[in-house]
Formats: structure tokens, C-alpha cells, sequence
């Protein structure tokens, strides 16, 4: 929701530290406010849970953390090289 512009994802490697950081804040925001979260995003390393593993436990939420192993359509234009990459690089 971060990247949405006029409706449409526009990805900016520049602003990564800030979507992730707006992404956390919601979360923190919602779970705060008793509601249930989904997160949707590409987690390849662990430490990108971290701060998503610590709000579960200050809030006493529990953490499902599906893992999609299939093939599935990119629909942000990713090219196929960086994606396949970030699968190289994921760490379970």
C-alpha cells in the first residue's frame, strides 16, 4: 500500500527503508487497536521478521508466517533475474 500511486505500484529502491518503516509503524498501529494483521511482503532474510516477531509478542498475537513455494505471476514487474535471486537468497 506503501508504493500505491494514483492506483497504480511504483517500486523506489530509495524510499525501501522508509516503506518498510511505514509498514511496521501500521501494524504496531493495528495490533495496538486489537485488530488481526496480515502482512504481505517479500521477507527473504530473517531479520526482516524480527521487528514483526517482536510486535507478536508485545501484543500477544500469534504469528503464521505462510511461505509460497509455487511459481507464481509476478504482477509488479519484478524482472526474472531479481526474482529468482531473492529465491537464491531466501533464508528459512
Amino acid at each position: 500500500m506503501h508504493r500505491i500511486r494514483d492506483g497504480k505500484y511504483q517500486f523506489d529502491s530509495a524510499a525501501l527503508g522508509a516503506a518498510h518503516a511505514w509498514c511496521q509503524s501500521m501494524v504496531d498501529q493495528a495490533l495496538d487497536a486489537g485488530m488481526d494483521v496480515v502482512v504481505s511482503n517479500t521477507f527473504i532474510k530473517r531479520w526482516e521478521m524480527e521487528k514483526y516477531e517482536e510486535l507478536a509478542r508485545v501484543y500477544h498475537a500469534t504469528l503464521v508466517v505462510c511461505v509460497a513455494t509455487g511459481n507464481y505471476k509476478d504482477v509488479h514487474g519484478v524482472p526474472p533475474a531479481v526474482i529468482e535471486r531473492m529465491r537464491e537468497s531466501w533464508e528459512a
